[in-house]
């Protein structure tokens, strides 16, 4: 049996520890930007690129914002049109054209509103007294396909009723 015998471990083999201060690795004060003639601060070149790249890109930003504000308004203004100058005077047949075709240029909660006040609009047209019952019938059916909670006890029945029974259906 050989024995094999412990060495010591010497201070040359043994990985080196040294203690970095977080202050070492950074300057503590900033260098001060070269001067490209007076008042004129000389980037560098990176800095350039970034400023060619940002300053088009904050353009087109708000261009795009000037743009979707000016949708917005033109949205709203239309809306505010058809509640005053159509659902106020009673003229739901143009109405709901109206909002038909403003519905898929809303956006955001306009998108809602002009769902639900839609709705109201089938609603208001298969209320009519002057209208058949299945006229009513898909004037509320279009109703609860935009609305549902919006449906009224009297208009769900006439569309839980069979179709073609006429106003003989309970």
């Amino acid at each position: 049996m050989t024995a094999t015998l412990l060495r010591p471990v010497s201070d040359a083999t043994r990985p080196v520890q040294s203690f970095v201060s977080p202050f070492q690795s950074r300057p503590r004060f900033p260098a001060l930007p070269e001067v490209d003639g007076p008042g004129r601060l000389k980037l560098p070149m990176d800095r350039k690129k970034q400023t060619l790249f940002t300053v088009p890109l904050l353009v087109l930003t708000l261009i795009a914002a000037g743009f979707f504000y000016v949708k917005v308004v033109m949205v709203r203004t239309e809306y505010n049109r058809i509640v005053t100058e159509l659902i106020d005077e009673g003229k739901y047949d143009e109405a709901a054209t109206a909002f038909e075709a403003l519905l898929p240029r809303s956006i955001g909660k306009m998108t809602t509103q002009v769902s639900r006040d839609l709705a109201e609009t089938y609603r208001a047209l298969g209320d009519d007294p002057g209208l058949n019952y299945d006229g009513s019938r898909q004037h509320f059916q279009r109703a609860f396909e935009l609305d549902p909670e919006g449906m009224q006890p009297h208009q769900m029945r006439v569309l839980q009723s069979a179709p073609g029974k006429g106003a003989t259906a309970n």
